[in-house]
């Protein structure tokens, strides 16, 4: 791992509590298996898309961004805001049955 992290770069456990603080409130991550998640999440998705959008603005091209937070009802909840859960509210489709588990709605 050293030849990947800078010299000074932080210890990961001093790492995790440093996301953790910085994460406060906004967040419900507290277990290391939660707060890991989420700051791999950060790592891996949000940030490298906030940069490829504020790329496109700055080349003159048109940016949209969101953030989906919805939690899948289905399987109580364990899927959390995955993968793909956004589509059937953006187009409309969340009272179909096969979204049915992951909207919540009854259609």
């Amino acid at each position: 791992m050293a030849e990947v992290l800078p010299r000074d770069a932080p210890a990961p456990a001093d790492a995790a509590r440093s996301y953790l603080h910085a994460l406060g409130d906004r967040s419900a991550a507290r277990s290391p298996r939660e707060v890991w998640s989420a700051f791999q999440t950060a790592r891996v998705f949000h940030l490298p898309s906030a940069r490829l959008a504020e790329a496109q603005h700055a080349g003159g091209g048109s940016v949209h961004s969101y953030l989906v937070t919805w939690r899948a009802p289905a399987l109580r909840r364990a899927l959390g805001a995955c993968h793909a859960i956004e589509i059937p509210f953006v187009f409309g489709n969340e009272g179909n049955p096969l979204a049915r588990p992951f909207s919540g709605l009854n259609g």
